[in-house]
């Protein structure tokens, strides 16, 4: 009799400890995602597995990421400095500035799968980047599937570099240097703001 109030003691108590998922949690659960989320996931991935070694490379720990801007209609391929750099004189700024965006740039592209041959930077075979392929699905296509979507998708790639140095005082203030560029480039432009 002990054994059997003791195993009704003992089932009552985990069903009182069971919750069900609240309306956030199921409004999640029956949301799909799709091809397009899942891309922007594998690409985070990609970009989580070279953050740290991007940030040796520059010297300084980064931030990277990427992010989809529905306006732009761009998928932004992003960096920054995890925290702003000392205050240096303007030409030194420039120069670190220029030399870290051009690593950032090198790394990101090499890691799309594009390569140099000569000054041509050239795509893998299948004609688009590793990125854009990111947004399939795994090893079979479907009727529906448009012709060339990732490379159509390539077009719309964007990388992006801020490097952000601290103000001095209240009477100098930080800047921030930004380079961007589409990924399909070979160089990228760069744009000084002052920050307040």
């Amino acid at each position: 009799m002990r054994t059997l109030l003791a195993l009704f003691f003992c089932a009552s108590l985990t069903g009182a400890t069971r919750a069900d998922p609240g309306p956030v949690v199921r409004w999640l659960m029956n949301e799909p995602a799709s091809l397009f989320d899942v891309g922007i996931m594998r690409i985070n991935n990609r970009l989580n597995g070279i953050q740290e070694a991007l940030g040796d490379q520059i010297g300084y720990p980064i931030a990277l990421f990427s992010w989809y801007d529905w306006e732009q209609n761009r998928i932004f391929i992003e960096g920054r400095n995890q925290s702003p750099q000392p205050r240096e004189d303007v030409l030194l700024f420039k120069l670190n500035a220029r030399k870290a965006c051009g690593v950032f740039f090198a790394s990101v592209r090499y890691n799309a799968g594009m390569r140099y041959v000569g000054k041509n930077l050239m795509l893998p075979d299948d004609k688009a980047s590793i990125m854009a392929n990111q947004f399939g699905h795994d090893g079979y296509t479907t009727s529906t599937e448009p012709t060339d979507y990732a490379a159509r998708i390539d077009r719309i790639f964007v990388i992006r570099f801020e490097y952000t140095e601290e103000s001095g005082n209240s009477e100098s203030k930080g800047r921030k240097y930004i380079c961007e560029a589409p990924l399909l480039d070979t160089g990228f432009t760069v744009k000084e703001e002052t920050l307040n």
